[in-house]
């Protein structure tokens, strides 16, 4: 293979085609009822369309958005959460046509209940994918403050943890948690001139009491043929480390 001059056409940030995940089926407790969720899959903000039918005699449904809260690093646990996100109006045939927004929520499979005041009638399932915010800057001397942000990353010890390389070297990891899927990632450009290369990798949060746990917390370059748990992508960005006066030293990988 001869490298040639120039740049690449590759983006600055870049996500891979995010494998399609198992949602569970649509549940519906209402006798020839129907209810369909479409899509069941994508980033936060996703456009999302909820149509039913044979809901009849039901004037308004709370539509309830399910989720787990609480944190892995103070050691208090967690525990499902709920919220009402929107009021579902039935039409007088029984049909519902309802589109809303996925919120912005940590990445992986959620609920979504529709209640009759205490009860539960129907409930599907959406998965929330890990997206690209930003990373900024793109290029700039030695020293450069860089930051990447993104949101959607999951809670389950498989998907609540990315682990960051810096032209293929161990660079850290980060975790989205705490944070509610919302994590932002801090570093400073290094290396030569030109263009450097910073992934970030599947890998396993927690792994046996017994084991070491930053045995686990490495890039899992095998992520696509046996990851466990939830099928996530890598992301990929580069930086231009360009000719100048070297800045000052900004902050080390921080996680949220």
């Amino acid at each position: 293979f001869r490298t040639t001059a120039g740049r690449t056409a590759a983006p600055a940030a870049d996500i891979e085609p995010y494998p399609a995940q198992p949602v569970p089926e649509t549940e519906v407790q209402i006798a020839n009822a129907r209810l369909v969720l479409s899509p069941t899959q994508g980033p936060v903000g996703t456009r999302a369309m909820l149509r039913g039918e044979g809901f009849a005699g039901v004037g308004a449904l709370q539509l309830v958005w399910q989720t787990f809260a609480g944190s892995r690093v103070s050691g208090n646990g967690f525990e499902p959460r709920e919220s009402v996100i929107a009021e579902v109006k039935v039409r007088s045939n029984g049909q519902i046509e309802f589109p809303f927004i996925i919120p912005d929520d940590l990445g992986g499979l959620h609920g979504l209940a529709l209640r009759d005041g205490e009860k539960t009638v129907a409930r599907s399932h959406f998965v929330i994918e890990t997206s690209i915010v930003s990373m900024t800057p793109a290029s700039g001397p030695v020293g450069t403050p860089i930051t990447i942000h993104l949101k959607g990353v999951g809670w389950t010890e498989y998907d609540n943890i990315y682990v960051a390389t810096y032209d293929n070297a161990y660079m850290g990891y980060v975790c989205g948690f705490n944070s509610h899927g919302d994590v932002v990632m801090n570093f400073t450009a290094s290396g030569a001139p030109g263009e450097h290369l910073i992934d970030l990798f599947p890998g396993i949060y927690q792994g046996p009491s017994t084991e070491p746990q930053l045995l686990y917390r490495q890039p899992q370059l095998t992520y696509a043929e046996d990851h466990p748990g939830n099928k996530i992508p890598a992301l990929h960005f580069k930086f231009e480390v360009t000719p100048g006066e070297r800045r000052k030293t900004g902050p080390a990988v921080t996680t949220n």
